[in-house]
């Protein structure tokens, strides 16, 4: 790890000028949240000894911001925030949100006719002034009669309207995003668990995981209702089988039962009896399997205590069974009023529910480079044990929170995936199985030639009211 300490960049966007530098000195300490779900947020602690910060134009309400930071071969994409609150005195707490945040002002009641989820998206994007270059929204095919506002802002409508899909809303550098998550990715980097590795791949605490396999997943999600047009009843379906999706996790779906499994291991094991069900014949045909001579009290606890010890291979499939035993069914609580718009709502509901089955929470090494919403490897082992297949594997970064202050820069990193790398039944999930782009340098990212952020400087125009603005990209 080389000794340099972190900077930050910061500069005011003045319409009609190029942007200009602020003075950094002040800063003491930054924290910026890369979110999947909300506004991205910067927050600054500003030393305010002399009071000047006060008269200063720069921190006030509504003034757009451009912030990067990292090393001085090492910096971030420049990021576009605009100022919301200035409190405190003698040290000032300044909050910032990314553009997308604009679209959360006024309320309104308004509606759009014979529009697609998508065309509404679009129309509202574009009265933020995204060009259509800057505009990354997926089509959607069911056309509505009426959308309507429903005293929502126009950001509150865009993330209803997401969800109703199963997509996600942000704004980041290179636009305004509508789209489904992208699971599909390249791995960007590596982090790692105990297993020897590099200072830029270690994690620097214990991570925070949340895998109980006793709390059963919905084997599906259904909902039923009426035609409004045909009043015929309808009932629709979303699972494993039933719903096309992206994946980060070889299996998911949790829907194998105790009884199952115990059949398989009788029909797998040479010589077994013919019943499973008499707790003696099975004690005796697990310590049968792992070579002793005495019958184990048939408990889950115990044989799956006993198993460990003596053949990983086993416990696997009995842990599989025990824990996935108890899949279960949802009624999704629904308002459509046809097949195919029930359809599109309960694929989203079952994509999200699955797309959480693990939780991981970490910190690590500042990484400029690395950012949310992008695909990682984790890797978990314990020293001198084998890799633990349960919890290593690719995960979707859903929140990043980079910290820096003098001399320290540091990462939050929130994360989930879809199952339990072999835990469980398959899935027809598309299972991103690819390897990291690239091993991280030592300097906390990758090196500053394959991640050098060229900047084209270029003058924009506001839609809106006509004026330009410098902005870099």
């Amino acid at each position: 790890m080389r000794n340099e300490s972190p900077v930050i960049l910061i500069s005011a966007v003045i319409k009609g000028a190029e942007p200009r530098a602020i003075a950094t000195d002040r800063i003491m300490s930054l924290a910026y949240e890369d979110s999947d779900t909300k506004s991205d947020k910067l927050t600054l602690q500003v030393l305010n000894h002399d009071l000047a910060a006060f008269d200063s134009p720069v921190f006030r309400t509504g003034m757009r911001l451009i912030v990067q930071w990292g090393y001085w071969h090492n910096l971030c994409v420049p990021r576009e925030v605009v100022v919301k609150s200035v409190k405190g005195f003698t040290t000032l707490t300044v909050v910032c949100y990314d553009k997308g945040s604009l679209m959360g002002g006024k309320k309104k009641t308004g509606a759009f006719k014979n529009k697609t989820r998508s065309e509404v998206v679009d129309s509202i994007a574009a009265d933020y002034g995204y060009p259509v270059e800057q505009r990354f929204i997926t089509e959607t095919i069911r056309r509505f009669g009426t959308i309507a506002y429903g005293g929502k802002t126009d950001g509150e409508l865009i993330a209803k309207l997401a969800k109703e899909e199963g997509f996600q809303s942000y704004v980041d550098t290179d636009g305004f995003h509508w789209q489904e998550r992208d699971f599909s990715q390249k791995p960007v980097r590596t982090f790692s668990w105990g297993a020897p590795r590099s200072n830029a791949e270690a994690i620097i605490d214990d991570p925070d995981i949340d895998v109980d396999l006793t709390v059963p997943r919905p084997k599906y999600i259904r909902a039923k209702g009426i035609d409004r047009e045909t009043g015929k009843p309808f009932e629709v379906e979303a699972s494993n089988a039933a719903t096309d999706r992206a994946g980060l996790a070889p299996s998911s779906e949790n829907t194998q039962d105790w009884a199952a499994m115990l059949a398989s291991i009788k029909n797998n094991a040479a010589g077994a009896p013919a019943s499973m069900e008499d707790p003696d014949v099975f004690g005796d045909l697990v310590a049968g399997l792992l070579g002793g001579s005495e019958t184990p009290e048939l408990t889950e606890e115990n044989t799956l205590n006993k198993v460990d010890e003596e053949d990983g291979e086993l416990t696997a499939l009995l842990l599989e069974a025990q824990a996935l035993e108890a899949g279960s069914e949802e009624i999704a609580d629904d308002t459509s009023h046809d097949a195919t718009d029930a359809k599109t709502k309960v694929d989203a509901r079952f994509k999200k529910l699955v797309a959480t089955t693990v939780k991981l929470k970490f910190s690590a090494l500042g990484d400029p480079s690395f950012f949310g919403k992008s695909v990682f490897r984790f890797v978990c082992q314990a020293p001198g044990a084998k890799p633990c297949k349960r919890l290593s594997g690719n995960y979707y970064a859903k929140t990043v929170s980079h910290d820096v202050t003098p001399g320290s820069y540091t990462m939050k990193i929130e994360a989930v995936s879809d199952g339990g790398n072999g835990a469980g039944k398959k899935s027809k999930a598309k299972v991103n199985t690819q390897e990291p782009k690239d091993s991280p340098t030592e300097s906390g990212g990758q090196s500053s030639e394959e991640i050098s952020h060229e900047l084209e400087k270029m003058l924009k125009v506001d839609d809106r009211d006509g004026e330009t603005s410098m902005v870099y990209k």
